[in-house]
């Protein structure tokens, strides 16, 4: 007698249950399902610029050692342009490093540091401090 009853009072309250999981479903489950469909399509659209950033990244490191192989080849000139390019298209980074190989290429050419329009962007101003 006392198992079925606690058979019963299994039933009874795995259907209330069963109603409240219902009543919250119709409450909230146009809720719920938005908010799944933003999560995915933020996550798909993070995914997508990350991949973008890299596939930039990745070219650049290219343009970057193809400019290098230049400079080893002797061919200044063409190394210069190379690294102007990345100086205008590339990442922040390969951006400052091709700026260096540039200055780099100015020094090892005989122009005066100062001069040069590649260091000016790396030099440092230092204004007397008047007491």
């Amino acid at each position: 007698m006392a198992n079925t009853e606690d058979t019963l009072m299994r039933e009874v309250q795995e259907e209330l249950r069963r109603e409240r999981m219902e009543q919250l479903w119709k409450q909230y489950g146009t809720y719920f399902l938005v908010a799944a469909i933003v999560l995915v399509i933020g996550v798909g659209a993070y995914q997508f610029n990350h991949s973008r950033q890299v596939a930039a990244a990745r070219a650049a490191g290219a343009a970057f050692e193809n400019a290098d192989f230049l400079v080893e080849e002797k061919k200044v000139d063409e190394a210069r342009k190379a690294f102007e390019d990345l100086v205008k298209t590339a990442p922040a980074g390969y951006a400052a490093l091709a700026r260096l190989r540039l200055a780099g290429l100015d020094v090892s050419a005989g122009e005066k540091t100062r001069h040069s329009p590649n260091m000016k962007r790396w030099q440092v101003t230092l204004k007397p401090m008047h007491c």
